[in-house]
């Protein structure tokens, strides 16, 4: 018995397709598990770093449309999605910790109303991500905008 030649094109297409891509939680997973192997953080090392510019550790800038991940070794910016801040922050190197597992953030609330409601939403999901995960935060003021 032979197959329709849809059936054949069909079972041609699925077979031939690509894997599906890995899953955001898998990747905060790994995420997670690598970030664990990092020092636990010495507030020792950070409590008098007040400001980003004597930060030495990551820092995480939240606002309304994303997150950024200033990198302070490379002199990059990396803009992310929240979901996305755990997998970046494990693909930084160890000399990237200086203080152990601690992040600065820092939320930007400026512009609208909608703005500053989305960046507070967007700072719970961030905070939230970085507790479950045993990071610690160092929270920095925002640079005022007068």
């Amino acid at each position: 018995m032979r197959l329709p030649a849809l059936w054949l094109i069909l079972l041609t297409m699925c077979a031939c397709s690509a894997p599906p891509p890995p899953s955001p939680v898998a990747d905060e997973a790994g995420a997670v598990s690598q970030l664990q192997r990092l020092p636990e953080a010495d507030p020792a090392k950070y409590s008098a770093a007040r400001e980003t510019k004597a930060w030495r550790n990551p820092l995480l800038i939240v606002l309304s449309s994303e997150i950024r991940l200033v990198d302070l070794q490379n002199n990059e910016i990396h803009h992310l999605k929240t979901h996305e801040v755990l997998p970046a922050l494990a693909k930084l190197p160890g000399s990237a910790w200086p203080y152990g597992r601690v992040v600065a953030v820092q939320v930007d609330e400026g512009g609208t109303d909608a703005n500053r409601v989305q960046a507070r939403a967007n700072k719970g999901v961030v905070a939230g991500s970085l507790q479950d995960s045993h990071l610690a935060i160092q929270w920095m003021e925002a640079p005022s905008s007068k």
